[in-house]
């Protein structure tokens, strides 16, 4: 097992968090009946709150690959995210569904309207572009990890201010958040990527040592308040959104998880690309030969067709990005330091 399995294994949850959310949705969508009583929590802004949170601190990870981190990005977001779109163009015209084509939407840069027909929820990838990019210039600009820290706390004041003024009413919801466009630098949604890059850059050091129980309870007790809370600004709730998660991260460092829950942990990606796309498939078969089935049994469809759909795919993808992607960037390196030292690779040290 890795060194991150914890990691990994927190990874596997966020994305089970996403696809249940959407099984529950697409279920109740397909058999007429109202999916609010089925989701008391949102599981799906859960995993996400998850997943940006570890985005966060991985990337702290990486910074010293220097001017590396931002080709590395691309690489591994990108290509994937790419092949996604292609399985949704293969697969959902053939159940009848609308499908079109947006060049801009393959560039993932903030967009106030997203391309729905192609059933990914690529939104969430636009974000970490624009984290990564704000990472990459401190990276170039050779700040230290206390002036990037010192960097991030301003950018989280800067939303809190934005929020709190109303000069973007859009914010007050999800889906105000997700579409924020030019403004998606002071959206309260970046509270995740922020809380856990602060969490890599200091906050770790400040949690050794502290009581694994009363972090557990403190990340229960803030996510209970981000959900029951009301009425509450909704960067707030993003904020408590962050805080919770970023606990649970630090719970996560140095477990081990089994090694089936950490390998999804790996194809967790893929699953999250693809995952709505099996579910429009097996809500398509459901509808067409067992119409008059009960509801859980379209949910048990939709949920298992996305999982192993989507897992299946993120095996794919996780083998081609760890075997070719990265063996292009290490022989794109390798030329780099050659061409450096005509008479050979650079010395180690």
């Amino acid at each position: 097992m890795s060194k991150n399995s914890g990691i990994q294994g927190l990874r596997a949850l966020a994305a089970i968090l996403v696809v249940f959310q959407h099984a529950i949705y697409f279920s109740c969508l397909a058999k007429g009946v109202d999916f609010a009583r089925y989701l008391p929590i949102g599981f799906g802004q859960a995993g996400v709150g998850i997943f940006f949170v570890i985005s966060g601190y991985v990337m702290t990870l990486c910074i010293g690959q220097e001017l590396r981190f931002m080709s590395n990005r691309i690489a591994r977001i990108y290509p994937s995210y790419w092949a996604a779109v292609l399985l949704s163009a293969l697969l959902l015209p053939l159940l009848g569904r609308e499908w079109h084509f947006s060049l801009y939407s393959l560039t993932l840069f903030p967009a106030s309207v997203f391309n729905e027909s192609y059933a990914i929820p690529y939104w969430t990838l636009v974000y970490e572009v624009v984290f990564y990019a704000i990472m990459y210039v401190c990276i170039v600009f050779r700040r230290s990890r206390g002036q990037i820290a010192a960097i991030l706390a301003t950018w989280a004041g800067s939303i809190v201010l934005v929020c709190q003024s109303g000069v973007h009413p859009e914010f007050h919801s999800d889906i105000g958040a997700m579409l924020a466009g030019k403004w998606i630098l002071l959206s309260p949604a970046n509270f995740g990527f922020i809380a856990g890059a602060l969490y890599g850059l200091v906050g770790k050091d400040l949690l050794k040592g502290a009581n694994p129980v009363s972090l557990a309870v403190q990340a229960l007790v803030l996510f209970i308040l981000a959900q029951t809370l009301a009425p509450i600004p909704y960067y707030v709730r993003y904020a408590l959104w962050g805080l919770a998660f970023t606990l649970l991260l630090h719970l996560s460092q140095g477990i081990r998880v089994s090694r089936y829950l950490e390998r999804a942990g790996d194809y967790s990606y893929g699953l999250y690309l693809t995952h709505t796309i099996f579910t429009g498939v097996a809500m398509y078969a459901m509808l067409r030969l067992m119409p008059g089935a009960p509801l859980l049994a379209f949910f048990a469809a939709a949920f298992g067709l996305a999982l192993a759909g989507g897992l299946m795919f993120g095996a794919a993808e996780h083998v081609f990005h760890s075997l070719v992607i990265k063996g292009v960037l290490k022989r794109i390196a390798s030329r780099k330091l050659i061409g450096a030292h005509p008479d050979g690779p650079a010395p180690a040290g």
